[in-house]
């Protein structure tokens, strides 16, 4: 049984372990090997713990080990990423179901966003959202501007 609840900074470390497994683990189908490296070597702690200070990353845990998270900070959803051993088990989606759960209580935007990665769009359509630009560049990887009406 997985359960969803609010990330703590205790769980900092694990988040960005996950998070370094799940795109050296997912990410070489789109991206180069240069390009997912240079991702890995950027530091995500900082925004991570604004995100928990903010009461807005979510962690999935699994018989008590953290193996997924999620957050959202502005109108975009971010670090959605599930340990790999743990994917394809419906945690990505419970983890997106409750950071936009708590997007729509907390502001009054009718859409929500994601800069989705480019092996990341069959999910995100299968969770309701749209392509509604061409691929971006932004820290050096490709992304793909996607939203969901939520309202």
């Amino acid at each position: 049984m997985v359960e969803i609840s609010f990330g703590t900074q205790s769980d900092l470390s694990r988040c960005l372990e996950v998070r370094s497994a799940a795109f050296s683990d997912q990410a070489p189908c789109a991206y180069t090997k240069r390009e997912v490296e240079a991702s890995l070597e950027r530091d995500e702690s900082e925004g991570m713990l604004q995100m928990i200070s903010d009461g807005q990353l979510f962690v999935a845990r699994h018989s008590g080990e953290l193996v997924g998270l999620a957050g959202w900070k502005g109108q975009n959803v971010y670090n959605l990423y599930v340990d790999p051993p743990y994917m394809r088990r419906g945690i990505a989606a419970k983890l997106l179901a409750s950071v936009e759960e708590q997007f729509m209580q907390k502001t009054s935007f009718e859409t929500i966003l994601v800069d989705a990665g480019l092996y990341t769009k069959n999910f995100y359509e299968s969770q309701g959202y749209d392509v509604v630009g061409e691929p971006v560049s932004s820290d050096g990887l490709s992304y793909l501007e996607m939203q969901k009406r939520i309202r």
